[in-house]
């Protein structure tokens, strides 16, 4: 999750005292946090990849989101990544439903969740460790795991519904692409579809088996089935996991372009805080004792929610002022010392 992310970045910075140390991240947040100097890695997926001069981690992560290799001479993307510079841009007023407050409790845990307002075309980030009860509350809301006042906000509603776990039928695991897609979302992969799965980078795979995919192309045909069905609303289960850094940025501008087209809210649980500043408009912030107890917050605003969930892992972040990325301060560096005495451990201005 994401404080053991950073937590695990501390560390292997520590490691730097006695010798150099090489990563490979896709985590741009965690890359920044944890490294001093990048290489990027270009080229066509699956037929030759190119290693750039080195460059100071912000230079280099920003060179990478621009898509232009300025001392190379090289273009590797045709439009640069750029982030939002404030958290209330797309602020949601038209009311779609009120959900209640949730309880359910197992052998050995329990969680208890705040209800609140959900409004048409808005995406709710889920924060939170890992053993906390956020996939829980997804299957509640889809109705996989019944809470105990009974309650099913949702019985009425079409759902678009991703697990955490990418898993595939036996009878799934030999077909093409494009049979698994008709099967999964009711329809042809085609049509008004066609752009959708271009973006993915699905149409090359098409006439491939399903058991031949990746993760991350198993993940892009999972997101890309949610996004065909016919829904009112959608519930995603880290759909950032097994992608790349320009595979999550992209599927996160695709999912809220699509929300907010189709007017239909969504909840996102995912553990990289880039992907969820990027497309969420509020969140909800979990917290408890790991594997014991879990309890979860009404959906708040971007910058509360971030602000509270950043202070509690001791992280404070700002945004930088070429791409509106959030930037990790380096801990115990003058911005995040002045941060920390503020209280403002998400910084939006």
């Amino acid at each position: 999750d994401v404080k053991e992310r950073l937590l695990a970045a501390r560390e292997i910075r520590s490691l730097s005292s006695e010798g150099r140390v090489m990563t490979v991240e896709h985590d741009l947040a965690v890359a920044d946090y944890l490294a001093d100097y990048v290489h990027i890695l270009y080229g066509a997926k699956g037929a030759f990849g190119i290693v750039s001069r080195i460059y100071g981690v912000r230079t280099g992560i920003n060179t990478y989101l621009d898509g232009y290799l300025k001392e190379e001479n090289v273009r590797i993307r045709k439009e640069p990544i750029v982030f939002r510079k404030t958290a209330k841009e797309t602020e949601k007023t038209e009311l779609f439903l009120q959900f209640p407050s949730f309880r359910v409790s197992f052998p050995g845990f329990s969680l208890e969740t705040a209800g609140g307002n959900l409004y048409k075309g808005e995406v709710i980030g889920i924060l939170g460790p890992n053993a906390i009860g956020k996939s829980t509350f997804i299957k509640m809301l889809a109705g996989e795991v019944r809470p105990e006042k009974e309650e099913k906000p949702l019985k009425k509603l079409k759902l678009a519904y991703k697990p955490q776990r990418l898993v595939i039928e036996p009878d799934e695991e030999t077909m093409m692409l494009r049979e698994f897609l008709s099967a999964r979302a009711g329809k042809s992969p085609s049509g008004e579809f066609s752009r959708m799965l271009n973006y993915l980078g699905l149409s090359r795979l098409m006439e491939r088996k399903m058991n031949f995919l990746s993760g991350g192309e198993l993940q892009a045909a999972l997101i890309a089935v949610a996004i065909m069905q016919d829904k009112d609303i959608m519930l995603l289960d880290e759909p950032s996991a097994f992608l790349d850094a320009e595979q999550r940025l992209r599927v996160a501008r695709l999912i809220k372009s699509h929300v907010e087209d189709r007017e239909i809210p969504c909840f996102i649980v995912d553990h990289d805080l880039l992907f969820i500043d990027t497309l969420s408009d509020r969140v909800m912030v979990f917290s408890g004792e790991r594997g014991v107890k879990g309890a979860a917050d009404p959906p708040c605003p971007l910058e509360e929610g971030m602000n509270k969930f950043l202070k509690d892992l001791g992280i404070t972040f700002r945004r930088d002022p070429q791409t509106g990325r959030p930037r990790a301060n380096k801990p115990g560096s003058q911005k995040d010392m002045e941060q920390k005495e503020s209280n403002r451990y998400y910084y939006v201005e």
